[in-house]
């Protein structure tokens, strides 16, 4: 019994009579490569500069609010400055943060 693969090869070396056989390897190799690293390709681009990426993925549950702020600026030519600007602020966001705390309230004056 063939297997689809075999058959699939046999149908490429008798359409393709005008190549060598290992032009026709190559060809079948390149077919397979690309189909198994495109996925992994597609997957590993982010919308998003590294920097935000990263804010984002500490930004835990307020990441959905943060990327709505830049798909409503990311939709808009005209505002691609303002975009910019809300990378920068969410690039920087994980750097700066308060404490709240009764022990330090006892320091105010």
């Amino acid at each position: 019994m063939q297997s689809g693969r075999d058959t699939e090869m046999r149908v490429i070396f008798k359409n393709s009579s005008n190549y060598s056989n290992g032009f026709q390897i190559i060809l079948i190799m390149t077919k397979y490569i690309f189909s198994i690293f495109l996925p992994f390709l597609a997957a590993a681009c982010s919308p998003y500069p590294a920097d935000v990426e990263r804010a984002l993925k500490l930004a835990g549950d307020n990441r959905a609010e943060l990327e709505k702020v830049l798909e409503h600026y990311r939709k808009r030519p005209e505002d691609k400055l303002k975009l910019k600007a809300a990378y920068f602020l969410i690039a920087n966001m994980p750097y700066h943060y308060t404490v709240n705390d009764a022990r330090l309230d006892s320091f105010k004056t």
